[in-house]
């Protein structure tokens, strides 16, 4: 190898590099307004049902989600830079993106459950509670989150 394709490998190492970290924080970005919009919004339908929950019920609740969001976003970029959807190898990717979307989910609600146990207590003086089955819980997070899976990789992309 000579020293010009080792300073362009090099160059393009730097480049991904540099687009990986415009990517993650990209995605933060996302998630902080989608974290402002829910909050908002919860506190905006609680008020609509007359629910006199404290006025930061919602930040709350929606800050246990995006924080675990948040913690599983670089792993995430990182799976899409591995395996990205190119000709010959989007079946390999689509298999990987398959099990990587269910990891997301399982991994984004386990951190988000472990948070709410966490905070619950000393904040509200109860534990919380989904008020539904494991299954239903998951089927209800496995949707929003399989979105948020989708648009990490379009952002990546």
């Amino acid at each position: 190898m000579n020293l010009r394709s080792s300073t362009a490998l090099a160059a393009e190492r730097d480049a991904d590099h540099r687009a990986f970290v415009r990517a993650v924080l990209l995605c933060f970005l996302v998630v902080a307004m989608v974290y402002v919009v829910n909050s908002l919004s919860i506190a905006t339908e609680f008020a609509r049902n007359g629910d006199a929950r404290p006025a930061y019920y919602s930040w709350v609740l929606e800050g246990t989600a995006i924080s675990a969001m948040l913690v599983l976003i670089p792993s995430i970029l990182w799976l899409g830079l591995r395996f990205p959807f190119e000709r010959g190898r989007w079946r390999m990717a689509l298999a990987v993106h398959l099990v990587g979307v269910l990891l997301y989910a399982v991994l984004q609600v386990a951190l988000m459950s472990g948070f709410r146990a966490l905070v619950w207590p000393p904040i509200f003086d109860r534990p919380f509670g989904y008020g539904d089955t494991l299954w239903g819980t998951f089927v209800y997070e496995f949707r929003k989150q399989a979105a948020a899976y989708l648009g990490y990789q379009l952002i990546l992309s």
